[in-house]
C-alpha cells in the first residue's frame, strides 16, 4: 500500500452524499444533498473552489449551466461587435506537429512553437523558456475565458428565471383596474 495515499486519505473528509427525494426536517429543500450519519458534510462558501460543484448539487441545477453542452444563449447578446475566435494552427500543422487531441485548442501554434524550439535546442531544452511562456500565458487566458463564458451563461439563466417567474406571478394576480 502506498504510504503517500494512505496519509493522504485519513486527513481529507470523504463525504458521501445521497440526494435526497423527498422533505426532511433537516433538509427542507427537495433534492438537497444530504451527509451520512458519522460524516463531515461539504462547506459550502459564496464562491470557492468547487463552487460551481456544489451549487450544482445543492439546489441550483435550474440555473447552472452544464459544462458539457454549448451555450444555450447568443454568442452577441449583450455585446455590440464580439469577434470570433478563430484557430491560428490550420489541421495540417497540428497533423504534421503530432499534437495530441487534447491539445489542439486556441493555443496550439504556440505549443508547435515551443516543440519545434525544443527539437532545434535539444541538450539545451531551457533555451526555450520564451516560448514555455507565451504557451502558458495562452493557456492561462484561454482558462479565464472559458470561465467568463460559464459565469455569463449561468447569469444569463438566472435572468431567465427571474424573468419568468415575473411573468408567472403577473398571470397569477391580475391588477383590478382602477375606477
Amino acid at each position: 500500500r502506498n504510504r503517500k495515499s494512505s496519509s493522504l486519505s485519513r486527513n481529507c473528509p470523504v463525504i458521501s452524499m445521497v440526494l435526497v427525494s423527498g422533505t426532511s426536517p433537516s433538509h427542507p429543500v427537495p433534492g438537497v444533498a444530504e451527509v451520512l450519519p458519522g460524516q463531515r458534510g461539504p462547506e459550502v462558501t459564496e464562491a470557492g473552489m468547487g463552487a460551481h460543484l456544489a451549487r450544482r448539487y445543492l439546489g441550483g441545477e435550474d440555473v447552472e449551466p452544464d459544462p458539457l453542452r454549448m451555450p444555450s444563449f447568443d454568442s452577441g447578446l449583450g455585446f455590440g461587435e464580439r469577434k470570433e475566435r478563430v484557430m491560428v494552427a490550420t489541421q495540417q500543422q497540428m497533423n504534421d506537429a503530432r499534437l495530441p487531441l487534447n491539445q489542439r485548442d486556441y493555443c496550439a501554434h504556440y505549443l508547435i512553437k515551443l516543440m519545434k524550439c525544443k527539437r532545434d535546442n535539444f541538450p539545451n531544452i531551457l533555451g526555450c523558456q520564451h516560448e514555455r511562456h507565451e504557451w502558458d500565458y495562452c493557456e492561462h487566458l484561454d482558462y479565464v475565458m472559458r470561465m467568463k463564458e460559464f459565469e455569463r451563461e449561468r447569469r444569463l439563466l438566472v435572468r431567465k428565471k427571474r424573468l419568468e417567474q415575473k411573468a408567472a406571478e403577473a398571470q397569477q394576480s391580475p391588477v383590478s383596474p382602477s375606477a
